[in-house]
């Protein structure tokens, strides 16, 4: 990625503040984030690894295309130097302000926003197809996972024994059996966020919710990345399942989706039997955007045979 200088001289361009101060808020191997602050004002200067660049025309067309308000506002877009220049909408995000306790009515809220945003995208997918959003959706997901299970090359690179490559590959038939279950349920795919969870919603001054870092979004199925969210967070805090809070964040995430009872409890546990390819192909993306600087980051570390060690056939 380029150095600071050069994207911080831009973004002082682009709004005109020779003097703003700049921060680095962000340091990963697929993204830098900076705060840039001028004439009381805050700006975010975003520069992300080549392959998730995207993000900045993913924010533009879901504002244009689908009218969606809670997600930064795209004020420029620095091709040559890969970097984008967003509005300020809020500079804590939920985790920040949770400190290690769920505040579940505030979550749900960040929930809501988040399913209204997949569903206004739905109509548009060709659209964001287009752009360069991965196609995850469920007719492909059988063929992507089959692919990489039958990788050699692959398999020896993240270190799975002979056990756990046939466990791998007996798992392709469920994941058949998933996929056109939770299609059959005729929810419409749209464009999700791959990662999904507290960290990526900011409160802002005004009280709403929004949605950052859509360079991590696919077309896929609406429930997976919702599974995903609920699975991770019920970990984090932590949360039974028959915990009221638990119980809280379900409804904001199914809730409006046309589809209940025992109805909806099928399609969560199709979408929770596919949790582990959702994740493996959310992490290849960024391993294949960052390169080989991931392999620096310790939490990142066995993650794809962490992913398959979840695989139950």
């Amino acid at each position: 990625m380029t150095g600071d200088a050069a994207i911080i001289d831009w973004a002082r361009g682009i709004i005109g503040q020779p003097d703003a101060v700049a921060e680095t808020i962000v340091e990963t191997p697929w993204s830098r984030v900076l705060k840039i602050s001028a004439a009381n004002k805050n700006y975010y200067l975003k520069q992300p690894a080549r392959g998730l660049f995207i993000e900045a025309e993913i924010i533009s067309s879901c504002r244009t295309l689908c009218g969606i308000a809670a997600i930064p506002e795209l004020i420029a877009q620095g091709d040559a130097l890969h970097c984008f220049l967003m509005s300020d909408c809020g500079d804590k995000s939920l985790r920040t302000i949770f400190d290690g306790k769920l505040d579940a009515a505030l979550m749900a809220q960040g929930i809501r926003a988040y399913t209204n945003f997949q569903r206004a995208t739905a109509p548009y997918v060709d659209a964001f197809l287009g752009i360069g959003a991965p196609d995850w959706r469920l007719d492909l997901i059988t063929r992507l996972y089959n692919a990489l299970v039958h990788d050699d090359g692959f398999l020896a690179e993240h270190k799975l024994d002979a056990a756990q490559i046939k466990t791998a590959r007996d798992f392709s038939a469920q994941v058949a059996t998933s996929c056109a279950a939770l299609a059959s349920c005729k929810i419409p795919e749209c464009l999700t966020h791959s990662d999904f969870h507290d960290n990526n919603l900011v409160l802002g001054a005004d009280g709403r919710i929004s949605i950052l870092d859509l360079g991590e979004t696919a077309i896929d199925h609406p429930f997976l990345s919702l599974a995903w969210l609920l699975r991770r967070t019920g970990f984090r805090y932590p949360l039974a399942a028959d915990s009221a809070d638990y119980q809280t964040l379900f409804a904001a995430c199914f809730d409006g989706w046309e589809i209940s009872g025992d109805d909806l409890q099928d399609a969560f546990t199709h979408a929770n039997t596919l949790l582990p390819v959702y994740g493996i192909l959310g992490h290849l993306r960024l391993m294949q955007s960052a390169g080989d600087a991931i392999d620096n980051v310790p939490r990142m570390e066995g993650r794809i045979a962490g992913l398959f060690a979840l695989v139950t056939p």
